[in-house]
């Protein structure tokens, strides 16, 4: 699956951002990310605003920061205020986090970061907080800042979302960091007795190894697809390098499923199996074709 409203603005990439609820497949562009986030900044702002207003009674009290005395209505309006912005920040929540993996991806940065940078900033917001200011207040600014610079880089150039292949050993050190920082935490927020927020970090540590396993399982079947077929075919990596004109002859060998190292791109990897497979396709029927041929002679 992969983003058919990449590089779109305006409400094309809202509608878009919504079109992908669950979509954390595909790439997405600068443009397509910063135009989600100043439209969800704007929306929490007059919320906000809003909220603020009818706190205050007025704009003179607003200004003076005297609140005074609430009567029923000015509460009730704050809490069906609050209840629309928890409403939003819910429903968008999920569709916000394929959108920064998508974004991580686009801008050539390993998704799994994302979902690191991602729970480090929810946690610190949900602690107590004077837990959070003595804790993970700096943290947080560090993640954000972070984030903030990766969301900001340009695209791969396309030639590479094309070509550019996975280093299977790149993925799983990868992995394992994540998997260790993860770690880490859960025995941070254990030894201080945080222990509502282990699950939360659990659920990450869940996410990130079924994603990981997920990806590696594809890539054992791409892989093992194509040897497949290159054995009934007779081919070495060498010919699978001139067949597709990517990548090296090693890296062709460092595809082979028994000591799986390196894995090709989906687009060339499906390319090249259909392509494998009308060969494969052909030559049986040229075989068909000779063996009935010597039948006849006979």
């Amino acid at each position: 699956m992969g983003n058919d409203y990449y590089g779109t603005s305006g409400f094309k990439a809202i509608y878009g951002f919504f079109a992908n609820y669950t979509n954390f497949s595909g790439y997405s562009s600068r443009r397509e990310y910063w135009w989600w986030q100043l439209s969800s900044t704007a929306i929490i702002s007059i919320i906000g605003f809003g909220l603020s207003l009818v706190m205050f009674g007025s704009w003179a009290n607003l200004m003076r920061g005297n609140s005074g005395e609430m009567n029923t209505l000015q509460v009730a309006a704050m809490v069906l205020g609050g209840v629309l912005a928890g409403v939003f920040l819910a429903a968008t929540l999920i569709p916000h986090v394929a959108l920064s993996v998508r974004r991580f991806r686009d801008a050539g940065i390993f998704w799994g970061w994302n979902i690191l940078l991602e729970s480090v900033i929810v946690l610190s917001r949900f602690m107590p907080l004077p837990v959070a200011s003595q804790l993970l207040n700096g943290l947080t600014l560090v993640c954000l800042a972070i984030d903030l610079v990766i969301c900001c880089l340009p695209s791969r150039p396309p030639k590479l979302f094309h070509l550019r292949g996975t280093n299977i050993v790149i993925v799983q050190r990868s992995q394992t960091t994540l998997s260790v920082i993860l770690l880490l935490l859960i025995i941070l927020v254990f030894i201080n007795r945080w222990h509502w927020l282990i699950p939360i970090l659990l659920v990450a540590t869940y996410v990130s190894s079924a994603a990981s396993g997920a990806f590696m399982r594809e890539a054992r079947k791409r892989a093992g697809k194509i040897w497949s077929l290159a054995k009934q075919l007779d081919l070495s990596a060498s010919d699978l390098q001139q067949l597709t004109n990517a990548y090296t002859t090693q890296n062709w060998k460092d595809s082979q499923p028994s000591h799986l190292l390196f894995v090709p791109n989906p687009v060339i990897a499906w390319d090249l199996i259909d392509s494998l497979e009308k060969q494969l396709k052909q030559k049986q029927l040229t075989t068909l074709a000779q063996d009935l041929s010597s039948v006849a002679k006979l």
